[in-house]
């Protein structure tokens, strides 16, 4: 009953599987955002781990992740998967969003287990929950292949993919909604296919740059549908030209901050985590963590200072970037995604990473 009163900012754990490869939770303080940028950096260890194991990575990348807008469906992400298919790490990426009533998938269902499991235990700090989850995942209920892989790891720092993707000049209009589209390939215009029965990429003309470049095969372009089993095709858009990829740099820069707490409620951590060990009730372990975690003196772990699979090329090394020109279309293009064939109501924009204001310990 004594720990009712005590302020306790809880971890945030999010969990990625890449099936065959490796599964992989990662642990985070409160103040650390629930954006677009995190969603990104957990993803990318991910991929380096693969990368640094198997010394190559596929040629495609499908990314499968929940139809919201604050971290997963949005701008952002779309411009990630784009600059990745124009620097050649992958030849394609596809991003779905699995409808209401569908979204409880594989990932979801060993989520369930951990947590079921995860309540039979007790801890003092993030490093215990590491510990924890490394122990859950050591029989974890999937294939040998991904759980030999598997890691659990606290995620205390990530670069600022936010500004590395806004290299991509983009700005797109209708991506939520009620009859918003939840699945798009991004590929070059060379890789675009062909289907029996009309439904292929190619019976759809790719919409062009307005006042770009020539068209080239190694325009970056996003194949649109309304669901991931659609067979018809609702858009094609050229979102990258292929003059431009030489303008792009490989690796993020700078450390992406984290939510702001306010003075009040660091205070009032540090005094009761004082209050409570000095009486007995949580260990010494326990109050060090809240203590460091809300003077800002606990130990992070740093973020990487290279990504090594950003390095690779499914081309060779005619994408590799030299000096960085001009950015080349010198103004943000803007497109109006479709979703269901035919016009579309007004969507609500996109509210990316809506998370205004400082954390609030209650």
């Amino acid at each position: 009953k004594c720990l009712d009163s005590l302020i306790r900012p809880a971890l945030h754990v999010q969990g990625a599987w890449a099936h065959g490869f490796g599964y992989h939770l990662a642990v985070m303080d409160a103040d650390m955002h629930h954006d677009s940028n995190n969603n990104v950096e957990v993803v990318s260890n991910m991929l380096e781990q693969i990368y640094k194991g198997h010394k190559r990575l596929p040629m495609g990348l499908h990314l499968q992740q929940d139809n919201t807008s604050r971290e997963c469906k949005n701008q952002k992400i779309l411009k990630w998967a784009i600059k990745l298919v124009s620097l050649g790490v992958f030849k394609w990426v596809t991003l779905n969003y699995l409808t209401t009533g569908h979204t409880h998938d594989d990932l979801d269902g060993t989520f369930g287990q951990i947590t079921v499991r995860l309540a039979a235990f007790t801890f003092d700090d993030d490093t215990d929950v590491v510990s924890i989850l490394m122990r859950l995942l050591g029989d974890l209920g999937i294939e040998d292949s991904s759980r030999r892989a598997s890691l659990a790891y606290k995620l205390d720092e990530a670069p600022c993919w936010d500004k590395w993707w806004d290299e991509i000049s983009l700005s797109f209009s209708q991506l939520t909604g009620p009859k918003a589209p939840h699945s798009f390939r991004v590929c070059t215009r060379l890789d675009l296919g062909k289907c029996t029965g009309g439904h292929g990429e190619l019976e759809v003309r790719p919409e062009p740059i307005p006042n770009g470049p020539p068209e080239s095969g190694g325009d970056v372009v996003v194949v649109v549908k309304h669901f991931m089993h659609s067979r018809a095709i609702s858009q094609v858009f050229t979102a990258w030209p292929e003059s431009a990829r030489g303008g792009l740099t490989r690796q993020p820069a700078g450390t992406h901050l984290r939510r702001p707490v306010r003075g009040s409620d660091r205070r009032k951590v540090i005094s009761k985590a004082e209050e409570l060990h000095k009486n007995r009730r949580i260990k010494g372990k326990a109050r060090d963590y809240l203590v460091e975690w809300a003077q800002g003196t606990r130990r992070r772990h740093p973020r990487p200072e290279r990504y090594e699979f950003l390095s690779h090329s499914c081309y060779g090394n005619e994408f590799r970037v030299g000096n960085r020109p001009a950015p080349p279309l010198g103004r943000v293009l803007h497109v109006q995604v479709q979703g269901i064939v035919g016009p579309l109501p007004d969507a609500e924009e996109s509210g990316d990473d809506a998370e205004d204001g400082e954390l609030i310990c209650l």
